[in-house]
């Protein structure tokens, strides 16, 4: 008897959370639709629709501002950064994750780890500058620059 108790009652402490975050799932739309009627489809007549009686949008409820045509081309990828290191060396890489502490570059399929320190910063932002990429060094902890 007991066993069965405690069983039911660990069914339905069980569903009481389940039950009220579907309640919120549920009711969590209401504000967004109580100013207005939901909408009904519209009345044709002879092949023309009547006026909106409801004053909802007409056409898309959305759409993109800066959609594409689909027969426009798609914009050419970006150059790949340059970092250029304190003894000269340059490095190419669309691929990198930049830290306060170590900037990770894959080149040609090899990770490589480089310490900021060797970086010479302002040569590599003047470089990227030229070729139009926007590279934000990392100035603390809480901050990161990547690209793939």
């Amino acid at each position: 008897m007991k066993a069965t108790l405690l069983a039911l009652l660990t069914i339905a402490l069980g569903l009481v959370p389940a039950a009220y975050s579907q309640s919120m799932v549920e009711y969590s739309n209401l504000g967004v639709h109580a100013a207005k009627p939901l909408a009904a489809p519209l009345p044709v007549i002879h092949g023309k629709k009547v006026a909106d009686p409801y004053g909802t949008t007409k056409g898309p409820m959305w759409q993109e501002k800066n959609a594409r045509v689909k027969d426009q081309n798609p914009a050419p990828p970006a150059p790949p950064a340059v970092f250029i290191l304190s003894s000269g060396e340059r490095l190419e890489s669309a691929d990198y994750v930049m830290t306060k502490d170590t900037l990770r570059v894959v080149q040609n399929g090899t990770e490589r780890t480089i310490p900021m320190s060797t970086l010479n910063v302002n040569a590599t932002v003047a470089a990227n500058r030229q070729r139009g990429v926007q590279l934000k060094i990392p100035d603390n902890k809480a901050q990161m620059t990547l690209s793939f």
